[in-house]
């Protein structure tokens, strides 16, 4: 048997064609219309997830510039306030310590011993330190020193009242007294300090 050998050649083409023309148009416009709604989907979404809140976070950091500068220009106003107050305790008087401010005016406490003692006695000497006030009282009677002693209780500046000695003159009738007060701080009293 003989055998018959053909020459084999491979199969050639010249042209592929990968894209397939579609022949339907409908298909083409709702392929149009899915990307325009594709691409107006990805607007909305930059415009109102990313655009309007970097918009809004702009806003806030201007308003956080602004409360800055307001915060500076503040503080630069106010740096000479401490030398600004130490005038001002100068000028007014607040210049007392706190044991010295709490301790009563002392020309209040005069007007006091003045205004309940006028005419019930004569005041021979008084003596103040801090809240405590000594009044010795000469010429006077008992009677005279109990309603002394039932006014300066009424007084909203006196703690407590007491009269520790009290000595007969003469002939009985006239007496001299020493009358202790015990005034409120002067925080505690209305005005403070004579003010």
């Amino acid at each position: 048997m003989k055998r018959i050998f053909f020459k084999k050649t491979p199969p050639t083409k010249t042209i592929i064609n990968l894209a397939r023309a579609s022949r339907n148009p409908a298909r083409r416009v709702r392929l149009a219309a899915g990307l325009a709604a594709g691409l107006a989907a990805l607007g909305l979404f930059g415009w109102f997830g990313v655009y309007s809140r970097f918009a809004a976070a702009q806003r806030v950091q201007e308003e956080c510039d602004l409360l800055r500068a307001q915060i500076a220009q503040l503080q630069q106003t106010t740096q000479d306030y401490e030398a600004l107050q130490e005038e001002y305790r100068k000028a007014t008087g607040d210049y007392l310590s706190s044991a010295e401010a709490a301790e009563p005016d002392r020309l209040a406490v005069l007007d006091l011993v003045e205004q309940t003692t006028r005419g019930l006695g004569q005041v021979e000497r008084i003596t103040i330190e801090g809240t405590s006030v000594n009044v010795h009282l000469s010429e006077t009677s008992l009677d005279q020193v109990s309603r002394i002693i039932a006014a300066l209780q009424e007084n909203e500046q006196v703690s407590f009242v007491t009269v520790s000695t009290a000595g007969t003159e003469q002939d009985g009738s006239v007496i001299s007294a020493d009358v202790q007060l015990e005034l409120r701080p002067a925080t505690s009293q209305q005005g403070g300090n004579g003010q």
